[in-house]
């Protein structure tokens, strides 16, 4: 830095973002059309897949439901969350469905990629898994495709 000016006057334009030719700009609400606090029963008819919904949790616990809409820029797939916490708040379960067939970007999943598949499972429940899933210790995550599981 050379020199400091103070109380200088600025062009109109100076703070004014002009977007390239053919980008037009959009808000954060057009950006993320996130809508929270949905019921089961909204979440269900807004997403174009099956949702699956926990068979068991307490009725205590308390459930917060979210769908985001399908979007070109970035590509997203339509998502469902489910997040349950339980009323002390030691445990909780999130969930995060999509449709497994959607052409758009996964991420590093590997939704739409093959694996090799092995069987894996605790508490007397089996479910294949892709081969390289590693489980962690301390926060499992499950992705389910159809009638498969992908462990993260």
């Amino acid at each position: 830095m050379v020199e400091i000016g103070f109380d200088e006057a600025f062009d109109e334009d100076t703070f004014v973002f002009t977007p390239p030719a053919g980008e037009a700009v959009r808000s954060v609400v057009d950006l993320l059309p996130i809508r929270h606090d949905l019921t089961i029963d909204q979440a269900v008819a807004l997403a174009p897949f099956t949702v699956w919904i926990p068979a068991r949790l307490s009725a205590q616990w308390e459930a917060q439901i979210g769908f985001a809409a399908e979007q070109d820029r970035p590509p997203m797939a339509p998502q469902v969350h489910l997040h349950y916490r339980a009323p002390d708040g030691t445990h909780g379960l999130s969930v995060a469905e999509s449709p497994a067939d959607h052409p758009g970007e996964h991420g590093d999943y590997g939704h739409a990629r093959a694996h090799p598949w092995r069987t894996s499972g605790s508490s007397g429940g089996n479910v294949p898994v892709p081969a390289n899933a590693r489980w962690s210790k301390t926060l499992p995550s499950a992705s389910l495709y159809g009638d498969a599981a992908l462990e993260t």
